[in-house]
């Protein structure tokens, strides 16, 4: 709900077009739901939100509070969110960029001409540029004021060069054609600047073209292109109304503006929120076809947690650590890789045994002391298991995870 209304009150004040950011806003947050979790990414999708907002605050009024707060926000997200640190400068590059090619090109700042001029990209020199560039630079030290310095500087070179890269979904380059909504939002930008006279901000072109670029690289970077790319769009679709139907906003403005009008938009909407809540409402929190609740449940009752060696599957380690169990492996990947972990080969190992991808199986099994392990019913790792019956007991099948008891271990590491 505040990451929807940061980005519906920032469009209002970039555009200052309540209905166009209403409407963007809604279908903006239909994009975001795959990232919409409970995670640091949440709140740090909002600091990005609001940097956006008082960077073009304060390139277009001067006031020293967006300065401040440009500061403020790189200090929580190297608390809470130390990962994606550099992204928060990826944000001024294309308002840097635009300003030193003004200055290379001895643009001069006259927002006359450079709206009379015939070109589809408007190249518009603010000579508050120069203090924005002071601002990225100071804010480069915000990664200090952290206890895990020096992360924020440091993962993302790291994990780049790690080995959990080209394993972990979210990482992976994007497949256009499974992700049909970012082809449409794509269509709307291509749309609107190939066919209407709409003209483009060079920075606003220099964004969009960045976070493509992220997003083909990295499929987890479409969130940033959403984010950032609804404001472009709310100006560009804004600009085509001016230039077209110029009293087309503000008679729409008016209507909508009526209370009878917005006490039915009110209906509609509390009538389409219930309309999509109500068939959840009897779902359980946890979904137990994608994590071991009874699995869990009969651990806890029946063995030692504490004093067994368990080996389980990446994708539902978070939720046996949230029931208190150990785990050989959870989703904080970096956690179990050498260039986080000096020496600590957990997830190779992992992605390894569960593909069946060596043939020492039952050694790397005694190297970390495994004595049980638990995995979905439907586990590649359990045709290995199936070979070898007097070594694996199934003490536990509930239809979607199974547990078994490992018979022989040694050499605990």
């Amino acid at each position: 709900m505040i990451l929807g209304l940061t980005i519906y009150f920032t469009s209002v004040k970039l555009v200052d077009n309540r209905i166009l950011s209403f409407v963007l806003t809604i279908g903006a947050m239909y994009m975001m739901q795959p990232y919409v979790a409970a995670r640091a990414q949440l709140p740090t999708f909002i600091l990005f939100v609001l940097t956006i907002f008082f960077i073009e605050r304060f390139l277009e009024t001067n006031k020293k509070r967006y300065a401040v707060g440009l500061f403020i926000i790189p200090v929580i997200i190297s608390n809470i969110h130390a990962a994606v640190f550099p992204f928060y400068f990826i944000l001024y590059l294309p308002y840097v960029a635009e300003y030193l090619l003004c200055v290379l090109c001895k643009k001069k700042e006259t927002e006359e001409e450079t709206e009379k001029e015939p070109y589809k990209v408007i190249m518009r020199r603010n000579n508050k540029g120069k203090w924005l560039i002071v601002i990225m630079l100071v804010c480069l030290g915000a990664g200090l004021l952290t206890p895990v310095f020096p992360v924020p500087y440091t993962y993302v070179y790291n994990k780049l060069m790690g080995e959990t890269m080209q394993s972990i979904n979210e990482h992976l380059p994007l497949v256009i054609m499974n992700n049909i909504n970012f082809i449409v939002a794509s269509m709307f930008f291509l749309i609107i600047l190939m066919f209407t006279d709409t003209k483009i901000r060079l920075c606003d072109l220099f964004m969009l073209g960045g976070l493509i670029a992220l997003t083909f690289n990295s499929r987890r970077q479409e969130s940033m292109f959403i984010l950032a790319g609804v404001f472009i769009l709310i100006r560009l679709i804004n600009a085509m109304f001016e230039k077209y139907d110029p009293e087309g906003c503000s008679k729409m403005e008016r209507a909508v503006s009526k209370r009878k009008i917005q006490v039915v938009v009110i209906l509609v909407v509390t009538l389409l929120a219930i309309d999509l809540y109500r068939p959840k409402m009897g779902n359980p929190f946890i979904n137990e076809h994608s994590y071991p609740t009874g699995a869990a449940t009969f651990m806890l009752e029946n063995l030692d947690v504490d004093n067994i060696r368990l080996y389980n599957e990446y994708n539902y380690g978070a939720y046996l650590v949230y029931r208190g169990i150990p785990v050989f492996i959870d989703s904080r990947a970096s956690l179990y890789a050498p260039e986080f972990n000096p020496d600590v080969y957990v997830f190779r190992d992992f992605i390894n045994i569960s593909g069946l991808n060596v043939t020492n199986i039952e050694e790397r099994f005694d190297y970390y002391g495994i004595t049980h392990l638990i995995m979905f019913e439907n586990a590649r790792l359990r045709m290995f298991i199936n070979q070898s019956p007097e070594r694996y007991n199934n003490i536990y099948d509930d239809g979607r995870f199974v547990v078994y008891e490992r018979t022989q271990s040694s050499n605990l590491h």
